[in-house]
C-alpha cells in the first residue's frame, strides 16, 4: 500500500457465518466495494495439501456458489507451497526470478486472465511467459479477439513477456507441452471456460474429472504430475 499509493488499499474484515450462506457475505462485500477481482482459496489454508481437511469440501461448495453469484471476476488460487515470497516482496537482489506462465487457448476467460497477468510482467523479479495452445481454428482466424488481445499484450510489454506458440491437435499433445515446461513454472494461470470440442482439450474432458468447479485445464494441472501453483 505504501509503494503503490492510490492504487492499493488494505482493509481487513472478520465475518462469521455458516458455510451454507458464506457466499452471500463474500458477494455482498464485493458488490459494496465495487470489486474487480475476487481471489478464493482452494482449501482452508489455501494449499492443495489440505484436501483431507474436514472443512475442505465445505470450502469447495462455498467457492462453487461464489463462481455462480459473484458480481465480478473470480479466481481460485491453488497453492502448492510457493517459495518464501517475502523475498520477492522486499525485492532482495539475490532472489531468483518468480516464473508466471499463462496457458492461452482462447475465449473471454483466457483474455481476462491475460489482462490480469500483464501486471506480473512489470515486477522486477517476475517473469511472464505466454504460451498459446493453437488449434486449427485459431491458426486460421488471425483477426479474432484472441489474436488481438495477444498482439496488444506483446506490443505494450514487448521486452517483458516471452511468447510461444504450440500447435496442439488434441489433449495428448497439450499434455506433452505441459509436461515439457512443468519444472520451469512457479505459477500457472488458466481460464476456466473453454469449448470442450476444441483441439487442445480433446480427450481431456472425461468422466475422471476430479474438481468439477474448475475448467478442464485447471483440473488437469491439479494432478500429482505437477508441483507448481495454479
Amino acid at each position: 500500500e505504501r509503494k503503490f499509493k492510490g492504487y492499493i488499499h488494505m482493509q481487513h474484515y472478520v465475518c462469521v457465518s455458516p458455510y451454507a450462506t458464506m457466499y452471500n457475505d463474500i458477494c455482498n462485500l464485493a458488490y459494496e466495494k465495487n470489486v474487480s477481482l475476487l481471489i478464493l482459496p482452494f482449501s482452508p489454508q489455501g494449499t492443495i495439501k489440505d484436501r483431507g481437511d474436514h472443512s475442505f469440501q465445505s470450502i469447495r461448495e462455498v467457492n462453487k456458489m461464489v463462481f455462480q453469484k459473484a458480481p465480478c471476476s473470480v479466481a481460485a488460487f491453488i497453492n502448492r507451497g510457493d517459495r518464501d515470497l517475502i523475498q520477492l516482496q522486499l525485492n532482495l537482489p539475490n532472489y531468483d526470478m518468480y516464473k508466471v506462465t499463462v496457458f492461452f487457448i482462447g475465449g473471454p476467460d483466457d483474455r481476462e486472465a491475460l489482462a490480469f497477468c500483464r501486471f506480473f510482467a512489470s515486477h522486477p523479479f517476475t517473469t511472464l511467459t505466454l504460451i498459446r495452445l493453437n488449434s486449427e481454428e485459431s491458426k486460421v482466424d488471425k483477426n479474432s479477439k484472441d489474436s488481438y488481445a495477444i498482439e496488444r499484450t506483446l506490443m505494450e510489454n514487448e521486452s517483458l513477456v516471452e511468447f510461444k506458440e504450440v500447435d496442439c491437435k488434441d489433449g495428448a499433445e497439450t499434455t506433452e507441452v505441459l509436461m515439457a515446461v512443468k519444472d520451469e513454472i512457479d505459477l500457472a494461470v488458466v481460464g476456466m471456460h473453454h469449448d470442450s470440442r476444441c483441439g487442445p482439450l480433446f480427450g481431456l474432458d472425461g468422466e475422471w474429472k476430479e474438481y468439477s468447479e474448475f475448467g478442464v485445464l485447471a483440473d488437469f494441472l491439479l494432478s500429482s504430475d505437477f508441483n507448481f501453483s495454479v
